[in-house]
């Protein structure tokens, strides 16, 4: 399976108002997806913004038809406009989404922790597991949510669903334990992990562990992107 992995510019990131920008943007993709014959575009956590639940669906429905229309299959994060964004907060008030959309669809995920810490508060029938995984092009893929990534019961849950590709739809300021989560992914059984988030700027790498365990980050200056100085999508083509 072809997928594109993405790095976003995080100007307009949670801002509502941004959203018709990153539409044109989402387009643009879509159609080096097609020409890439790419059957997976995995966007950040976040990548729009809706103000209730009703436009989130909106949303994914909206983007769903964009990416039939180009053959292929999105994962991407939706979040809630709200004031209350801070890492840690209590569970319950995660105003975050993800959603598979095109060829393969999903109904919209809610985000279940942001740390390891409140990971633990997670019901244990809402631990991220056999509802997070799609088979796309024969291939079995599997869908955390940001740092449902840090959440050991998360990654326990993803090494006994026999997948072969796990993607993280990161947010932003993932943090020095990112790689390290994400090599424990594939140490539990998880296939290959790759990640996707928004960035400040093309000094940041797109990363990805192997199912042999091995790094295989490339840096964003080394890739292809679209968009301007003002907003941008660097991508890179893999295979899995």
């Amino acid at each position: 399976m072809k997928y594109l992995q993405t790095l976003v510019s995080s100007i307009g990131f949670r801002e509502i108002t941004h959203n018709d920008v990153r539409w044109q943007a989402l387009t643009d993709l879509l159609k080096v997806a097609k020409d890439q014959s790419a059957e997976l575009v995995v966007l950040p956590g976040g990548y729009f913004t809706a103000t209730d639940e009703s436009e989130l669906r909106r949303i994914v429905l909206d983007a769903a038809s964009l990416a039939l229309e180009s053959e292929t299959t999105l994962a991407l994060g939706v979040d809630l406009h709200a004031d209350a964004k801070s890492k840690g907060q209590t569970i319950a008030k995660l105003p975050y989404y993800g959603a598979v959309c095109g060829q393969v669809s999903s109904d919209p995920w809610k985000q279940t922790s942001d740390t390891n810490a409140n990971a633990e508060e997670v019901a244990d029938d809402d631990v991220p597991g056999k509802g997070r995984v799609v088979e796309i092009a024969g291939k079995r893929v599997g869908v955390l949510l940001c740092g449902e990534l840090f959440s050991e019961r998360a990654r326990r849950s993803f090494g006994e669903l026999n997948l072969q590709l796990s993607v993280d739809l990161g947010h932003v300021g993932m943090g020095q334990g990112l790689i390290p989560a994400m090599k424990s992914l594939v140490n539990y059984g998880s296939g290959t992990v790759v990640h996707s988030q928004h960035v400040a700027s093309y000094g940041r790498s797109l990363h990805l562990v192997g199912a042999d365990g091995i790094q295989r980050s490339v840096p964003a200056a080394d890739c292809e992107f679209i968009g301007d100085d003002e907003f941008w999508i660097t991508w890179l083509s893999r295979n899995v």
